[in-house]
């Protein structure tokens, strides 16, 4: 993701890993509220 990845093929059922992607998206300020990481 930190090199340009913009999509994927992943299991959505893969806790660990949405949260991953999610952190991300705050980290790399994609979101404008940081309250979606908490619709997890």
């Amino acid at each position: 993701m930190m090199q340009g990845l913009t999509s994927a093929i992943v299991n959505p059922n893969d806790l660990r890993l949405m949260e991953t992607i999610k952190s991300c998206d705050v980290i790399k300020n994609n979101t404008l509220y940081a309250d979606s990481y908490l619709e997890l």
